[in-house]
């Protein structure tokens, strides 16, 4: 039996529809029965048989900072997805994103090891090899650097990771991917999704950075490579194209029928925003979205190389042309249906 973690969010409503689609025996675990929803919401956009297809997963409601709860859902499992994590990119979660992360991280990893499953596939994010590099260019090789681009995220994630590089040396045969901005249907207002809401409702504005962007499909697809093929001790960076937000701003607007946007935000625009919403948020108003490292992203040029993921998985990504197409074609059809 697989088991997947943090499987009610884009990644893993993804990679659990793909394995009930082999007809893989599933376990997931969740934290809220509301969240449920998006997955069979997910499963829906691909598949006639999704009521079907949901009905097999195993679901289990588990606490991943529980130790008895996760040894609990560790029974019968061969292999593990571990894709749960906690987001965030606002300064007051900093303490919580450095317990959460490297915590539940190493009560999975603690109980593969106890369990002595066969494969272990953990998600991280390419947020864990750091903002620092001489020309901007991050592959599987790049070194943490300590730096205050760094956001607690960042920080959160690369924890993670060396408890996974710790239980590989004493003995768990685990495999590491690191997905850029991950673009796929479900959850339109969450997350990366959240820019093909903003585009939807007409957004005339781009920021000058670049990025790296992947089709989730494309990620799920590399997990399940990793995991057949027991790629044991490697970390892969998952990346389609590196682009300007101009660039993947104007995709999102063709697949919805929306004016390009056309008018660059300059630094001290995206500065201003997030201290006029912190100041909002100080007097009750609504949680900071725009934050220092959010403004840092936007700005900045990353550029992310995919050849060991495409050399030793064998794998072709979508052009996120193609990818925005598709998924801007999910939301006008739900919406024709809605």
């Amino acid at each position: 039996m697989i088991l997947v973690t943090g499987g009610t969010g884009l990644l893993g409503a993804h990679l659990l529809f793909r394995l009930a689609e082999r007809g893989e025996s599933t376990r997931c675990t969740f934290r809220s029965e509301s969240r449920k929803s998006l997955v069979l919401k997910i499963f829906n956009y691909y598949s006639p048989q999704a009521e079907q297809l949901f009905q097999q997963i195993e679901w289990v409601q588990c606490d991943l900072m529980d130790v008895m709860e996760v040894e609990d859902a560790f029974v019968g499992i061969k292999k593990v997805f571990h894709c749960a994590a906690l987001v965030s990119f606002h300064p007051k979660d900093r303490k919580k994103l450095l317990k959460v992360n490297p915590t539940t991280t190493a009560n999975v990893v603690n109980q593969a090891l106890a369990s002595k499953i066969e494969q272990l596939v953990y998600v991280s994010s390419v947020a864990a090899l750091g903002r620092e590099t001489v020309d901007g260019v991050y592959d599987e090789n790049t070194q943490w650097k300590d730096s205050p681009d760094n956001s607690a995220y960042s920080e959160s994630k690369r924890l993670a990771e060396l408890e996974v590089w710790r239980g590989m040396q004493e003995g768990l045969s685990a495999s590491i991917i690191n997905p850029v901005v991950l673009f796929g249907p479900g959850p339109w207002q969450e997350g990366s999704m959240a820019i093909f809401h903003l585009v939807e409702k007409g957004f005339p504005f781009y920021p000058p950075g670049t990025n790296g962007f992947v089709d989730v499909r494309d990620v799920v697809e590399a997990m399940l490579r990793m995991a057949d093929q027991n790629c044991k001790g490697e970390r892969y960076v998952a990346v389609s194209e590196s682009l300007p937000f101009k660039h993947i701003l104007e995709c999102i607007a063709r697949g919805y029928g929306r004016a390009l946007p056309t008018k660059a935000v300059k630094s001290w625009m995206l500065t201003t925003m997030a201290f006029l919403q912190r100041l909002r948020e100080f007097f009750g108003g609504a949680k900071a979205s725009i934050t220092k490292e959010t403004v840092g992203s936007a700005l900045r040029t990353s550029i992310y190389r995919n050849d060991k993921i495409k050399r030793d998985l064998n794998i072709e990504f979508r052009s996120m042309a193609q990818s925005i197409q598709e998924i801007t074609a999910y939301r006008v059809q739900e919406a024709d249906f809605s």
